[in-house]
């Protein structure tokens, strides 16, 4: 706590501790090339020792530097959008105002996907590396105008985070929000100081959007987007040589300008439909009751209709007032159908999903070096999920899974935020101060299970569970009791079923303060320090202190701009323990829900009534759910170091390398298993439990994982041309790990050791390259190359040896003794024993022993423009406005730093009045197989093989395309006015 303490009075001796005398003045306005002020925009006044003074333009783009001392100073004028400006030489006398107005150009506004000129020329800001990426207009046109596809593509684009959860994604600078349109976004930000002590997560891999306001100018835009499976290849695991029904309409459009002098909206909306497929793959038994592979598509239409009005308000000239209401409804039916758990169609279910939100934000200037932003989000999220079947669920692990999956879910989600930023310039110091409250009530009715499910696991040493399956129906029809066949052992392994109350509501409240400092010592060296302070309510842990530090130096640079730049950096990063976890634990706490587990039940397929199961359940167990009293939320030490050079030719280069090391992660552990001290003739652990088998099996989540990650990061930028553009890089990855987080359980719960090795999430190498073409004939064209080498996988045996009711996490053991009835031989893999307790000096198969197929993709977006009608004046929509940033950047924007009023007012005549687009898209353009991760259960014929594909992106089975084929084409017509 003393160090704590110690860096407190640091930081805020540093922030409040400087002073100047009032000796010599500068002062000016600042303006847009049309003659518009432009407010909010940062002046800074550079002598030979660094920044002498610093302020903010006021509404009126005027500002005033006072207090400097005689002597000989340069101007700085920096603002998003615009070409930077720098003075000359300045002589400055004692007792005089010196007038200096600036009129600043446009930036050069390129058809492509790299850094802006803010960005990608070096310098010691934390905001001035090489992988930091500002995407705005015309920028755009090379993403896809799917709101999944599109955050997909950003991920891509943004780079590997470190730890398990992947980067996060800011929308107008709140966390979990609605993924708005396209063509409603007026700039994305990427990799923005990563160790900044604004955010609670580490900035590397983070998203920023911010959308846009109105204008001066009414303008508009209107688009069509579509596909059909005459575009589609077909799908290769799939059997028919016919490309099953697909479909994409996106129709979109979007207004905007004045209300009065000082109002303006923007209104955009769109309607898409979309009739995907998802696949069924799995092994089932045909009449004669013999295995039969069979693999399907199942149409799953889904409807979803969004609409987004914003308003921008000056109360008055140095405040700004901003709302935004956004509403989506989305229908989809026959969704959640997996191929890599070998769902039936029966598993499907219909979805309606709906989200509001609301946000509120208020920017005012405070003085010349004071800025104050004020911002409140309200999001109402519900989801109502009815399974297409109330039959009992079938598990034949590792073959297929058939029957119902639930009756009805309902989910209802209640999100608020409440962020407060204050930024201070105080000579060389930008220093912010500021706070996050955040409030979730999440409300669920689950009926999970309650239609029972019946589990066919393989026998160690025996039958896989198909043929388990397939010898209990041939048993039944030559007329045997379920009974007689369990006692064969050719019965379920398990039953279960969970009974009780369906709903319950729990309530978190998490809370963060912190204050940042970035001080430019020198021209050539500048150090950013910050203390974050978070707490959240539901578990024991109440107070954490993440402190963050980082540098950038410029060896030998003495002017703005150096050739090579040194940075570094550490911080930690908290997690938090989510509602979704506690709700979890509290559903099933084994009060509220029970759930029976029958081991070897004989009433297949026949479900007792609840008395009956009370009965059976005392001689078996049943499972609940519990927080770890004394938990402690997760957090990552990170850390990185790295060098960029700017070369000849455009050409900037950067290598980093970061260290993360996690500890407290979060993990799901039995406590009540049975002791693995002794075992049955299947290699089950069958010893006495902690809690006694009353009890039943306890699921606790624990913060008692690690994590261990080290990556190397190249990145390139390349302004060849003003025709050609490119922008990479390559990610060396090594992430090891003991958990793989709370939905799988640990496999030994009494030693965690064994469950340490590779992590999920440890892809080896990873790389993309995206570029530009200006193509004759006025052709634009941007590709995405993506790859990625494979994920690993976990060898499991497909048995619950640790008897936690659970058979999918239980991994083999090395074989010994071939001899051995539980040894599987899976040539090309190795030899396993599935019956690991009963063998001596067992050698445990690592977690995510073997490697899955790698990625490559190449994603190509051609398009053509005309422009025509007579140049119109302000803004056509078809750019952002380049007067009046306030709106922009002071309204719902994350990390403003301008406000005012003339951004409802002022604009800049950047187009003619209509433009005409035409646009194909080819997603994997060339049709390159891409499989998914492969099955890893030894029990099942699909071992070591991929039953479906991966998605086009980090995020592995998660697209929402993954399933409809190979590679895509869609076309689309927009209008812009």
């Amino acid at each position: 706590m003393k160090l704590i303490a110690r860096f407190i009075f640091a930081l805020l001796g540093i922030a409040v501790g400087l002073s100047a005398q009032s000796m010599a003045t500068i002062e000016g306005q600042v303006t847009d090339p049309s003659g518009a002020a432009v407010p909010g925009v940062s002046v800074q006044a550079l002598a030979d020792g660094g920044t002498a003074g610093a302020v903010i333009t006021d509404t009126q783009g005027r500002y005033r530097v006072a207090g400097l001392p005689e002597g000989n100073y340069k101007l700085r004028v920096a603002s998003i959008g615009f070409a930077h400006f720098e003075s000359g030489k300045l002589s400055l006398q004692a007792g005089r105002v010196r007038i200096v107005d600036v009129r600043l150009q446009i930036q050069q506004e390129k058809q492509n996907v790299t850094v802006s000129d803010t960005a990608s020329q070096l310098g010691v800001d934390p905001s001035q590396s090489v992988g930091q990426i500002v995407l705005r207009g015309s920028d755009l046109d090379a993403f896809s105008d799917d709101p999944e596809d599109l955050s997909n593509e950003l991920q891509m684009l943004a780079g590997p985070a470190p730890g398990p959860d992947g980067g996060q994604i800011y929308i107008d600078g709140f966390s979990g929000g609605i993924m708005p349109p396209k063509a409603s976004i007026r700039e994305i930000r990427v990799n923005q100081n990563p160790f900044s002590a604004e955010y609670d997560r580490v900035g590397y891999g983070r998203i920023e959007i911010l959308t846009k306001p109105g204008s001066d100018k009414y303008h508009g835009q209107m688009s069509f987007d579509f596909g059909n499976r005459a575009l589609t290849a077909r799908n290769p695991f799939l059997t028919s040589p016919i490309v099953p029904d697909y479909r994409q309409e996106i129709f979109a459009g979007n207004f905007g300008g004045p209300l009065s002098k000082k109002a303006s909206f923007f209104v955009d909306a769109d309607r898409r439909i979309t009739d995907e497929n998802s696949i069924a793959n799995y092994t089932s038994l045909d009449s004669s009751l013999n295995p039969i592979q069979i693999s399907s598509a199942v149409v799953a239409p889904s409807r979803r209709t969004s609409i987004s009005p914003r308003l921008d308000y000056a109360l008055t000239p140095n405040q700004t007032l901003t709302l935004r209401y956004s509403w989506v409804d989305t229908n989809a039916k026959n969704q959640g159908i997996n191929t890599q758990s070998f769902d039936l169609p029966s598993q499907a279910y219909t979805q309606d999903n709906g989200q509001q939100s609301l946000q509120v934000a208020d920017s005012a200037v405070l003085g010349a070096r004071t800025l104050n932003d004020a911002r409140f989000q309200f999001l109402l999220t519900h989801v109502t999920q009815t399974g297409v079947s109330s039959a009992p669920e079938i598990d034949v692990i590792g073959a297929f899974t058939g029957g119902g999956s639930f009756p009805r879910n309902y989910t209802g989600d209640n999100r608020s935020e409440f962020q407060d930023n204050v930024t201070l310039l105080r000579g060389a110091h930008t220093v912010k101060i500021g706070a996050r409250l955040r409030a979730d009530h999440l409300r669920q009715q689950s009926t999970s299970n309650f239609n029972g499910r019946f589990i066919f696991a393989s026998i160690p040493g025996g039958d896989s569970a198909i043929n388990v399956y397939r010898q209990n129906q041939l048993l039944v029809s030559q007329g045997y009791s379920q009974a007689m066949i369990a006692g064969m052992g050719f019965g379920p392994s398990e039953f279960l079923l969970t009974a009780g109350t369906p709903g319950a509501s729990v309530n978190v409240l998490d809370a963060g303060v912190y204050i940042q400092d970035d001080w430019r010592i020198k021209p050539n060296l500048s150090v950013s320090g910050g203390l974050r302070y978070e707490t959240q309510s539901s578990i024991a842990d109440h107070a954490d202190f993440a402190p963050r530090l980082g540098f950038a130096w410029a060896p030998g640079a003495r002017g703005r701009n150096p050739k090579t730049v040194i940075r570094a950096g550490a911080g930690v990063f908290y997690d938090r323990f989510t509602a979704a976890l506690l709700m979890n634990a509290t559903l099933q706490n084994g009060v509220n829900q029970t759930q029976y587990v029958i081991r070897n039940p004989d009433f297949y397929p026949a479900i007792p009534d609840l008395a009956a199961l009370a009965v059976l359940n005392s001689n078996s167990s049943h499972i609940g759910y519990r927080v770890d009293p004394s938990l402690r939320v997760p957090y990552m030490l990170q850390t990185a170091v790295g060098v960029e050079r700017q070369l000849p030719h455009g050409l900037s280069f950067a290598v980093n390398y970061s260290s993360t090391r996690g500890d407290h992660q979060l993990l799901l552990r039995d406590i009540n298993a049975p002791l693995p001290h002794a075992f049955n003739s299947f290699g089950e652990a069958i010893g006495p439990r902690p809690f006694g088998a009353a009890a039943g099996d306890i699921y606790q989540y624990e913060g008692g994982g690690v994590l261990r990650q080290n990556q190397m990061i190249v990145s390139l930028n390349a302004r060849i041309n003003a025709r050609l553009s490119l922008y990479g890089y390559y990610v060396f990855n090594r992430a090891m790990s003991d958990t793989a987080g709370t939905n799988t359980p640990a496999a030994d719960p009494y030693d965690l050791r064994l469950d340490y090795g590779r992590a999920a999430f440890d892809f080896r190498h990873r790389g993309f390259v995206s570029a530009n073409a200006m193509l004759p004939f006025h052709i634009r064209m941007a590709p995405f190359i993506y790859l990625q080498s494979g994920l690993p996988y976990n060898v499991t045996s497909g048995v619950d040896t640790n008897g936690d009711g659970n058979p999918n996490n239980d991994r083999p053991a090395f074989a010994q003794d071939l001899s051995r009835p539980s040894v599987v031989n899976k040539p090309g893999f190795g030899v396993f024993d599935t019956a690991p307790g009963t063998l001596p000096n067992a050698a445990i198969v690592p977690p995510y022993y073997l490697q899955g197929p790698g990625i490559l993709s190449l994603n190509v977006r051609i398009s053509r423009s005309w422009a025509f009608g007579e140049r119109a004046g302000g803004n056509t929509g078809s750019d952002e406005i380049r007067g009046g940033q306030s709106i922009q950047n002071g309204g719902l924007s994350g990390g403003s730093n301008q406000a005012g009023l003339s951004g409802i007012t002022a604009g800049v005549a950047t187009a003619r009045r209509y433009a005409l687009t035409l646009t194909a898209s080819f997603r994997n353009a060339l049709n390159n197989v891409n499989p998914a991760t492969p099955i890893g259960n030894l029990s099942s014929a699909f071992f070591g093989k991929s039953v479906t594909l991966n998605t086009f992106g980090p995020l592995p089975g998660a697209g929402p395309n993954a399933g409809a084929g190979n590679r895509h084409i869609e076309l689309q017509l927009r209008l812009t006015f």
